[in-house]
């Protein structure tokens, strides 16, 4: 299954964001909370070899994703970020 057919299919779609937003929910509350996000870009970040986020740059990914304004990200923003995220990479695959 390529990228652009979990783009087009909602129920797939919707199935990796689960996977992902349930790694990233570490306490299981039903939503991903600041220390959350702190911490998954710390890990990536290190996986990268890059700097890691400074608690600005954590708030601005939180507000950012945080379209509801709750103080949380919810599945069903976490939804919108895998859609970018995976558009994002299928357009990056169609270059090479």
């Amino acid at each position: 299954m390529s990228l652009k057919d979990i783009i087009n299919d909602e129920e797939k779609l919707r199935d990796v964001a689960r996977v992902g937003f349930e790694n990233v929910d570490t306490d299981k509350s039903g939503y991903i909370d600041i220390k959350e996000l702190g911490k998954v870009m710390t890990d990536i970040s290190k996986d990268l070899g890059v700097d890691p986020p400074t608690p600005e740059d954590i708030q601005e990914v939180m507000t950012k994703l945080d379209t509801d304004k709750s103080g949380n990200i919810e599945f069903e923003e976490f939804v919108v970020l895998m859609k970018d995220i995976l558009t994002s990479l299928a357009k990056d695959e169609e270059n090479k």
